[in-house]
């Protein structure tokens, strides 16, 4: 039974089911028979997904039947495709000594990024200082960064929040600016349950129909994510990775071995990008980029090509300077050292308000080791 008389006949045989797993470019040629099917089924989103969700064409809806009422991906699906492999740069957010945002300063940085070929950005993350951000700044940020990525490399848009209805219009907001996918943290301080969890990334996703990379920090949210949630969450055709902040390699393994290539890892850890990439992980999602992007990006290209050798030699390399970037509230330690390369992004926001002289001296002696400025 092919996959054009199972639309119409409304059944599931063995042969058909066979069928539905072909390659997907079997799907594109049926676009006239599923216009026909879905107009004369009343195929919404919601009647598929049991739940109110964004109006697609038919193309989209019969992807989420397979999915929804059988579980089915055809090969070679592209919902699944990682929105990067190799780095992303978690980006600071640049403040004018009056405390303003420095758009200037910001675009700057994106263009040093994409002429380092960094192979993503990431806008208003924990780095960007999000929680001290009025939603207009929020916004204005997300704007910048799609403006000066001029579609060169994906922009990620921080948009996660412990209120679900916040984050589903943050989110929107994010769309509309051009953004190729959300970076959503799990709640905090209120946390939710596993099942409550599934239930908020779904609503989520539901409505905004983006792609995601699911963030999962528990030391700054307190809330630990079972690897079998995380499977259950990958089912999700907008789940497309999770940036995993854990500090646990084993951890990293586990959620691998069980969710495959449906969950695409990145390590948030950046003293752990090789050891995560050597059990899976695709990348990294990384604040030590910021102000070495050509050494992080082909660390990571190294290992997605196998050369862990060649990689550790890297890792090894920027060992301290990635500890004493972690050595104090990200992104105090960061700012100081790109004020020490001249690449200054001014202070943080409070309740941030700078390193102490004893670590701003030890991020000063590892550059200078490092021959990244002159002593």
């Amino acid at each position: 039974m092919s996959p054009s008389s199972w639309l119409l006949k409304d059944t599931l045989t063995d042969k058909g089911l066979a069928a539905l797993r072909a390659p997907f470019r079997v799907y594109k040629t049926l676009r006239p028979t599923l216009a026909k099917t879905a107009g004369g089924r009343g195929w919404t989103f919601e009647k598929i997904c049991g739940r109110a969700g964004p109006t697609l064409p038919p193309f989209r809806l019969f992807r989420l039947h397979l999915f929804y009422q059988f579980n089915i991906i055809p090969e070679g699906d592209t919902v699944k495709t990682p929105v990067f492999t190799g780095t992303a740069t978690a980006l600071a957010t640049p403040f004018a000594p009056d405390g303003s945002i420095n758009l200037k300063t910001y675009k700057a940085q994106i263009k040093y990024q994409l002429d380092c070929g960094t192979d993503a950005l990431v806008a208003v993350g924990t780095t960007g200082e999000n929680a001290v951000l009025s939603r207009d700044e929020h916004v204005k940020l997300m704007e910048c960064a799609v403006e000066a990525a001029a579609g060169k490399v994906p922009v990620i848009c921080s948009t996660g929040s412990n209120d679900t209805s916040y984050c589903i219009k943050t989110s929107m907001e994010a769309k509309k600016c051009g953004a190729d996918a959300l970076l959503l943290v799990t709640p905090y301080y209120n946390k939710t349950s596993q099942s409550g969890l599934i239930r908020h990334y779904f609503e989520i996703l539901d409505a905004v129909g983006l792609p995601a990379i699911l963030y999962h920090i528990p030391a700054r949210t307190g809330l630990k994510v079972k690897p079998e949630t995380f499977a259950e969450l990958s089912r999700h055709p907008l789940v497309v990775g999770l940036k995993e902040a854990s500090g646990d390699v084993s951890y990293c393994a586990e959620i691998s071995a069980l969710c495959g290539d449906d969950l695409p890892v990145y390590s948030g850890c950046d003293d752990l990008t090789a050891p995560i990439m050597s059990v899976g992980g695709k990348g990294v999602i990384s604040v030590l980029s910021n102000i070495l992007p050509t050494e992080v990006a082909k660390m990571t290209k190294l290992c997605l090509e196998n050369d862990f050798e060649a990689a550790y030699k890297i890792s090894k390399k920027y060992h301290k300077l990635t500890k004493l970037l972690f050595s104090d509230i990200n992104p105090l330690p960061l700012k100081a050292a790109m004020k020490l390369l001249c690449r200054d992004s001014g202070v943080c926001r409070p309740p941030l308000y700078s390193v102490d002289d004893g670590l701003y001296a030890k991020l000063r002696e590892e550059l200078i080791n490092l021959k990244l400025i002159n002593s």
